[in-house]
């Protein structure tokens, strides 16, 4: 009876082994070899587009820091696909200028004032996709 737990104690070994090979191997045609296409260049891929809003009152300080680090997003920058509105929330400083500048450099920015009341921004917004436009809500 010993001699079959010491045959199935070597058939665990092997396939340990064989597992530990095999994934070895894996690992090193992962790391050096060259890899197959992404996926996203499949035929009939699509992204999503994406929008984000930023509510800004008196930001002069950060807003260039948070539109760039926006900008760094490894997300295609085409205006179909991505889309970022920085709003000003009538702002005292230069927030309103500089998100203009940003607006004017890249098409896929477009900043907004808002027009409804301060406690307002950012919280209620509304859009409608089916006419590709942006509507500002009066008032709740």
């Amino acid at each position: 009876m010993m001699w079959v737990a010491k045959i199935l104690a070597m058939f665990v070994v092997l396939v340990m082994l064989s597992y530990m090979v095999r994934h070895f191997i894996f690992a090193m045609s992962r790391l050096f070899r060259h890899q197959r296409m992404n996926y996203t260049d499949l035929s009939g891929f699509h992204l999503p587009s994406i929008t984000v809003l930023i509510p800004m009152h008196n930001e002069e300080a950060v807003a260039p820091d948070v539109i760039e680090a926006l900008l760094e997003a490894d997300y295609p920058h085409d205006p179909e696909l991505f889309e970022i509105i920085p709003i000003n929330d009538h702002s005292d400083d230069r927030t309103g200028d500089i998100l203009d500048e940003y607006a004017k450099k890249y098409p896929f920015i477009k900043a907004e004032l808002w027009r409804g009341s301060s406690e307002e921004c950012g919280t209620v917004w509304s859009c409608d996709r089916r006419s590709s436009s942006w509507r500002f809500p009066r008032s709740i």
